[in-house]
């Protein structure tokens, strides 16, 4: 399974539980991680989705400026999308 198959289908799963703004944050989130993944490592397949990957994402999160605003991430900005993942990865 593709990372992006991955995340929509982790997406689908929330639409059902979940508010339509607490979607759209994680679809932020993860979107951001999957090009991430994506620059970084050319990982696609979510089986070599690792702790190191993720960790150095994080890390980075607050040094690269977001593709939309062109600013760099809060602390608290960072700490959301890190959550996002989290809760994807488990």
């Amino acid at each position: 399974m593709t990372v992006e198959q991955a995340m929509a289908a982790y997406m689908q799963e929330m639409c059902t539980s979940r508010s339509p703004k607490t979607l759209e944050w994680h679809h932020t989130s993860l979107r951001a991680l999957r090009r991430y993944l994506w620059r970084q490592y050319h990982l696609t397949d979510v089986r070599h989705l690792s702790r190191d990957c993720l960790q150095t994402w994080v890390a980075d999160l607050h040094l690269v400026p977001s593709v939309r605003t062109g600013a760099t991430r809060t602390v608290s900005t960072v700490s959301a999308y890190a959550r996002s993942a989290r809760a994807f990865c488990n």
